[in-house]
């Protein structure tokens, strides 16, 4: 166990210096263009998480329902059980202040986020409007990054 937590460390160290640097750059690029610097925390996000989208929308483009499920919960997992743990000690241990979530209004979607995801996942059957709601969710989430 201290040894594959030690190969965790080690490998995720170099991805979260270069995704320092990388979001200076991008808070420099984005602030030049007057864009909100939030919006570079998102963009790296959709950079890490693209590989397991376009599996995850091939998968659901095919009616794979269950294949869908299990890459979606293997990426909450992996990012919730791995990354954020990893991200939070290197945070420690540089001095760097790792700020989650720290708006009032991302809170509260996250909350909705976690609620609406219950109540999917405990239905007999989901169906368009359980995705719908997810994606108008998403939608606010968005919109409140240009406020």
């Amino acid at each position: 166990m201290i040894v594959r937590s030690l190969v965790l460390l080690i490998t995720a160290i170099p991805i979260v210096l270069l995704s320092h640097h990388m979001a200076v750059l991008l808070e420099d690029g984005l602030g030049r263009l007057g864009a909100p610097v939030v919006l570079s925390g998102v963009l790296i996000a959709v950079i890490v998480l693209l590989p397991e989208t376009i599996t995850t929308i091939r998968a659901a483009w095919m009616g794979e329902g269950q294949r869908v499920t299990n890459l979606a919960h293997g990426a909450l997992v992996s990012c919730v059980g791995l990354t954020l743990p990893v991200v939070l000690a290197i945070g420690l241990l540089t001095g760097q202040t790792v700020v989650l979530a720290e708006r009032p209004v991302n809170l509260l979607l996250l909350a909705v986020s976690l609620l609406l995801s219950l109540t999917t996942f405990s239905a007999q059957r989901v169906t368009a409007l359980h995705g719908a709601a997810h994606l108008f969710v998403f939608v606010l989430y968005a919109i409140s990054l240009f406020s």
